[in-house]
């Protein structure tokens, strides 16, 4: 019976059993989704893909129904997966990784190749001859196998999909976390610390050369690593606890059918991936003037001085100045950057209240730091899109002028949350410098 957990269950049943409760959860999810929306498309791959809920999850009944229909799967899921877990010899509380998003498909492919704990360790493989037998040596074929697996995945997302996303800062750190921590362990067994550590060693080592080999710059792969620490240590963790628990090392390597999924895995997502939410982000200062001498600095302003904040040091960019050709919707405003200008159609000219315009073309939001003059990855193109922008002059009892700049702005780059905290940080600080020095200006007329 499925429900009796301490019962083991071979890989080869584990895997057609989840596979038919897979296929009976896609055919119900799909006539549901047929019936309420039959405009969204549902496919396999969406429940390994956590953007993929965002198709549904604006649609509260639907939503609710899945999660209903959802629960005797999930828990049959779970169950298999003790058993499964059991079977190949590993702890019971692993199974926190069927519910991690990402990392779940992983953790099943994993425990659908693993081979029984009887039939572990089978001595001699052929991989026998190139694994070290020094403690150094394992250490660094760990290291450089684990980091080049991660560097060729992520030229692999970033530069020839153009996509970063769930699988490219969860599933890739672990999978090279869970790599490095096996490998290093091959010959004689480590402590979880030096899993561990040979894990976080990896990923120092992938982010140096992924800045050498002019994939990314500093300062993203700086404000990269602390979302793929976690995912990584948890790589580090489940190698040490599967040659702690399982029948040694050697088997093991039946996991290298994970690298092959992942390229699959992320041109599934990069095609899948939808329009993100728009975010919104508003700044306020307070004027010593009246909202007509105000209107004039926000129309178009003169020359900003160079930026004292050390965040525009990093190299993000600035903005300079702006001018404005004719005046009233239709005119173009041109707010300049130190790395181009934005082309501002207006759409909402009520002097002096409001001022609100479109996006039509900006220019890239930072220049990268690097050892390389000519580093432009990625996502300096179309990952971050300012959508449109406002201005609002409200009247205060006093004479002052309470003024507030808004963007809208939608952001490529998953996990939005993530990503949000940076940017959201950015664009207050441009917006500051901006209303510093029209209150500045507006302050001296």
């Amino acid at each position: 019976m499925i429900l009796h957990l301490d019962r083991p269950l071979r890989r080869s049943r584990y895997f057609a059993i989840c596979f038919l409760l897979f296929s009976l959860k896609l055919g119900l999810d799909r006539f549901v989704l047929a019936s309420y929306l039959p405009a969204i498309p549902w496919i396999p791959w969406d429940y390994f893909l956590p953007t993929s809920f965002a198709k549904v999850w604006r649609e509260p009944l639907f939503f609710a129904l899945m999660v209903l229909t959802s629960l005797p799967f999930v828990s049959a899921g779970g169950v298999l997966s003790i058993r499964r877990l059991a079977d190949v010899g590993l702890p019971r509380s692993l199974i926190a990784l069927f519910l991690i998003p990402a990392i779940n498909a992983l953790f099943f492919i994993l425990l659908s190749v693993l081979p029984s704990k009887e039939y572990g360790d089978t001595g001699a493989t052929r991989f026998d001859r190139f694994m070290p037998r020094g403690r150094l040596g394992s250490a660094l074929l760990a290291v450089v196998l684990s980091s080049s697996l991660g560097v060729a995945l992520t030229y692999f997302s970033a530069n020839m999909l153009t996509h970063y996303g769930w699988t490219l800062f969860i599933s890739v750190p672990f999978l090279c976390g869970l790599l490095s921590a096996l490998i290093y362990s091959y010959r004689s067994p480590r402590t979880q610390l030096q899993c561990v550590a040979i894990a976080f060693s990896s990923l120092v080592v992938a982010g140096l050369m992924i800045l050498l080999l002019v994939i990314e710059g500093f300062i993203c792969i700086a404000m990269t690593f602390p979302i793929v620490l976690l995912p990584t240590s948890l790589g580090g963790v489940l190698g040490y606890v599967i040659q702690r628990y399982a029948y040694g090392s050697r088997a093991h390597l039946s996991i290298l059918i994970l690298p092959v999924i992942l390229p699959l895995h992320m041109t599934v997502e990069a095609f899948e991936s939808g329009e993100p939410p728009l975010v919104t982000v508003t700044t306020s200062e307070v004027i010593h003037a009246p909202p007509e001498v105000v209107w004039e600095n926000v129309v178009a302003f003169s020359e900003i001085a160079e930026p004292h904040d050390w965040i525009f040091w990093t190299g993000l960019a600035y903005p300079k100045r702006a001018r404005i050709e004719e005046a009233g919707v239709g005119a173009v405003r041109y707010c300049e950057f130190s790395t181009g200008s934005f082309v501002e159609p207006i759409e909402v000219w009520d002097p002096p209240r409001r001022l609100a315009f479109s996006v039509r073309s900006q220019p890239a939001p930072m220049k990268e730091w690097s050892i390389y003059a000519d580093l432009h990855p990625a996502h300096l193109e179309g990952f971050f899109l300012s959508r449109r922008g406002e201005f609002r002059l409200i009247p205060q009892s006093d004479g002052r002028t309470l003024l507030e700049g808004t963007t809208w702005y939608v952001h490529r780059v998953w996990p939005m949350w993530y990503w949000t905290i940076f940017s959201d940080y950015i664009l207050h600080r441009i917006h500051q410098r901006v209303l510093t020095h029209i209150k500045d200006q507006a302050e001296t007329q």
